[in-house]
């Protein structure tokens, strides 16, 4: 095609924002202003521009939708860049700004045709010789906040460039395609989980359902009313400080804030705020140097029970906010849908934007840029707050409507005086001035919408109601190497994994049982370890997966764990297994030839100490002694689990014991784990236990997050290597036992492991594993679900890196509540088959 280098679908957002704007529900022009002082070489910084326009492939963009079924963006091989000079030096400064505001006005008028490239432009209004006005107009659907300000920092680094005639060494820029291409990619259902558990825990279903928002749906120019606040440089600080203090950012604060003065107008406990979300795309290092539009407007539904303590409501508020940044790529017409509204209908009345404001010294160009004003309209709505922080906090409200003046200046008065209530709260004490309290009381007059109402179930609600209440188990289970250098923390990920897991109430955190070995050799004593947990949580229980039985003492054993039922006020359980690896029989060697005798005898043992019984035992002079243990366990009964990972032997002898069954799919597949978790349960059966009150957990390798490639891309080097690991400790093994491998050649047996290990990571990740997308991942749920699995135990640590693991187990979080959502297992797969 003529002038054409590229064709690509847009974004879910930039398909709602075109079609938005084209329905005049939204402003067509955007303007982002600058103050350019210093002596400016307008030609060079025009060329500077047009550089840009050949660097950047979303600036040579237009927007096609008539005659198509779906709007598409193309990018044009060369556009012609429009700016235009304004030269007011000879006027007075007064007649400067009436003559700069009605180019403003003006400029707001001039809509851009999104089918026509360019969709910007550059207004240059010179007001002296060492002064320019800078304006930056463009369609919304083109850049967003960050994007045009990145914009103008490399027309500088061009423009400083051509003054000192050298080169101008931007790294490459990467098309916006590659976004496009990122979004496609996402799995959308922790989205759709998220908004659809925001909307449900509230009653915002039915306040939004029936609002309406006739007023501000076309493009105003100027607001009805726009009073403004201000706050001096030290109560700005003292803000800053409380803010700190309450542990959320300044936007938080004033986000919260402005929630509880529309509660009180509305006389409600709930709001529903539209806020500002991006977040740097994860698994798309380009992004830094990629312009484009990537920020959005989402709602933030927010409850809020009077007399509760205002640093945790602030702090969950924060939560909120972190999380639905990770969202910015969903549009609102996706959670419409999610929330079984119209396509038209709001989903919120109100908008809160934040601007910093600084000024800084170009050295290359010689100019200091002064970021002046930007009017941001993004989304059209009767109320816009627009917080813009410099050395002061200003605080500037839009409303539009009948009596939208007095409305306008009695909800900003509320918020200055909630926000100073706030950070000085002895001013709004009645009586003599008390000391500020830890913890303060927000004593608001908002009503509450408690009333109880009657509930008609309909069939498919008491059929949801008959299906089994168990919820499938998620916890977190440990298995690394010893291979952390020197002085590394190597127990950071075991800590803070257990404390997510605790906050984010998963099942039970496993740690195993390793000797004399690299792998898993961060672990030779899970009580030990687990006593350290024991003081940092306080829900999650903790598990050793598995004591190693014939290695000890079963009085040890007993003791120990019982110091870490005490520890932890009754939260421990312990998987059994017999060893297999000679080298670890250095503790008993005589008891390796019948270790499973051992481990069956320690078991009884250990039962009965826990029980309170005592066990026979010899003291120092050979003499008959009966020994209990201290201190006495919390618990009445130790939850024990048998580790089955062989033969259908050892779990129908844990159907026998009425153990809990520990299994994993390093060794088996589903097919062949099947029918024994149906001889276990059998067996639970036969020898007179109640199977429903026994779980089969399944160890599973785990690393989950939004974009599939991005994850199998983290995965596939550290998971390769740890298969290659295992085949490594197979061979210690076999070598322990004096058996010869078939190849001897050392380069010819490590190129045979990389072959075999490579081959294993493309069985395992597909077959056997929980990695992917949380989308993806329910497909592998499902089938642990089909054979009775009643509890997934993750192994996290299998050589990624610490951040990106404590960063992939919020996706976990996702993916266990999508397995226990009340959707329809139909509607659920429905939803994400698009992104598996």
């Amino acid at each position: 095609m003529k002038n054409v280098t590229d064709v690509c679908h847009l974004t879910p957002v930039q398909r709602e924002l075109l079609r938005d704007t084209q329905s005049l529900h939204t402003a067509r022009v955007v303007q982002i202003r600058w103050q350019l002082i210093g002596a400016l070489n307008s030609e060079v910084f025009e060329s500077a521009w047009q550089q840009l326009l050949a660097r950047h492939t979303i600036l040579r963009t237009c927007f096609l939708s008539q005659q198509l079924e779906e709007p598409v963006q193309v990018v044009r091989e060369q556009i012609k860049l429009n700016y235009e000079r304004y030269d007011w030096t000879g006027d007075t400064p007064e007649q400067q700004q009436g003559k700069l505001q009605d180019l403003l006005q003006t400029d707001r008028r001039r809509d851009f045709d999104p089918a026509r490239a360019p969709l910007f432009r550059v207004l240059e209004s010179r007001l002296a010789a060492s002064s320019v006005e800078l304006v930056l107009s463009y369609h919304p659907v083109l850049l967003d906040q960050r994007s045009a300000i990145s914009v103008l920092d490399e027309v500088l680094a061009y423009y400083a460039a051509a003054l000192q005639n050298s080169e101008c060494l931007l790294t490459a820029a990467s098309p916006y395609r590659n976004y496009v291409a990122w979004v496609e990619r996402q799995d959308l259902s922790g989205a759709e989980l998220y908004w659809r558990k925001a909307f449900d825990s509230s009653a915002l279903r039915s306040s939004l359902a029936t609002r309406t928002n006739h007023e501000g749906s076309g493009v105003a120019t100027f607001p009805t009313g726009s009073p403004q606040v201000s706050f001096s440089v030290v109560a700005t600080g003292a803000l800053e400080t409380f803010s700190r203090r309450a542990g959320v950012s300044l936007e938080t604060l004033i986000t919260s804030a402005w929630a509880l003065v529309l509660m009180h107008h509305r006389n409600s406990s709930e709001a529903c705020i539209g806020v500002m979300a991006q977040q740097p795309p994860r698994g798309l290092p380009e992004w830094e140097q990629m312009i484009g539009l990537f920020q959005n407007v989402l709602p933030l539904p927010l409850v809020f029970k009077v007399g509760e303590p205002i640093f945790s409501w602030l702090r969950e508020v924060e939560r909120n906010i972190v999380t639905l940044q990770r969202y910015a790529h969903v549009s609102r017409a996706q959670i419409k849908h999610w929330w079984d509204l119209e396509r038209e209908a709001p989903i919120f009345d109100n908008v809160v934007t934040f601007h910093r404001i600084a000024s800084r010294q170009d050295s290359g160009s010689g100019l200091r840029i002064n970021q002046v004003l930007e009017f941001n309209q993004v989304i059209n709505t009767p109320l816009r707050l627009e917080a813009v922080l410099g050395d002061e906090l200003a605080l500037r409200l839009h409303v539009e409507g009948s009596g939208a003046e007095s409305t306008a200046a009695r909800l900003i008065e509320s918020l200055h005086d909630t926000l100073t209530s706030l950070t000085f709260p002895t001013l709004y004490l009645p009586g003599k001035a008390e000391p500020a309290r830890e913890e303060p009381q927000w004593q608001s007059a908002t009503g509450s919408n408690g009333r109880q109402k009657g509930v008609q179930l309909t069939e498919p609600d008491i059929a949801q109601a008959l299906l089994p209440e168990q919820p499938l188990e998620f916890s977190l289970f440990y298995f690394a190497d010893d291979n952390a250098v020197h002085g590394e923390d190597k127990y950071r990920l075991y800590r803070e994994g257990a404390m997510f897991a605790d906050r984010n109430r998963l099942t039970a955190v496993w740690t195993p049982e390793r000797h004399f070995h690299a792998k898993a050799g961060l672990y030779p004593n899970p009580s030990v370890l687990s006593a350290a947990l024991a003081s940092i949580t306080s829900n999650v229980q903790l598990r050793a997966g598995s004591v190693v039985l014939p290695l000890h003492n079963s009085l040890r054993v007993a003791e120990e764990w019982s110091v870490v039922d005490n520890l932890s006020n009754g939260r421990v359980g312990v998987s059994f297994t017999s060893g297999w690896m000679p080298n670890d029989f250095a503790f008993f060697p005589e008891r390796y030839p019948v270790k499973r005798e051992e481990m069956f005898r320690g078991i009884q043992e250990v039962q009965d100490l826990w029980r309170g019984k005592s066990i026979a035992g010899r003291d120092g002079q050979g003499k008959e002694i009966e020994l209990r243990i201290f201190p006495k366990p919390i618990t009445t009964e130790l939850p024990i689990w048998l580790t089955c990972s062989g033969g259908p032997e050892m779990f129908e002898k844990a159907g026998e014991l009425g153990c809990h069954v520990l299994t994993a799919l390093l060794t088996q597949s589903i097919e062949e784990v099947t029918p024994k978790i149906k001889l276990y349960r059998d067996s639970l059966i036969r020898h007179g236990h109640n199977p429903e009150d026994k779980k089969v957990t399944m160890m599973i390798h785990t690393f989950i997050g939004e974009d599939a490639q991005a994850v199998l891309q983290q995965v596939r080097i550290p998971l390769t290597k740890y298969l290659k690991s295992h085949l490594n400790l197979i061979e210690t093994g076999a070598q322990s036992l004096n058996l010869k491998t078939d190849i001897v050649d050392p380069e010819e047996q490590e190129k045979y492991r990389d072959q075999l290990a490579a081959f294993a990571f493309e069985r395992y990740y597909r077959t056997s594993s929980l990695i992917g997308t949380p989308g993806s991942c329910m497909r592998m749920i499902e089938r642990l679900k089909a054979i009775g699995v009643d509890e997934v135990a993750c192994l996290i640590d299998f050589g990624v890196d610490v951040d990106s693991v404590l960063e992939s187990l919020d996706h976990l979080v996702v993916l266990k509540e999508l397995s226990n959502s009340r959707q329809s297992e139909m509607n659920l797969m429905a939803a994400t088959v698009a992104h598996v």
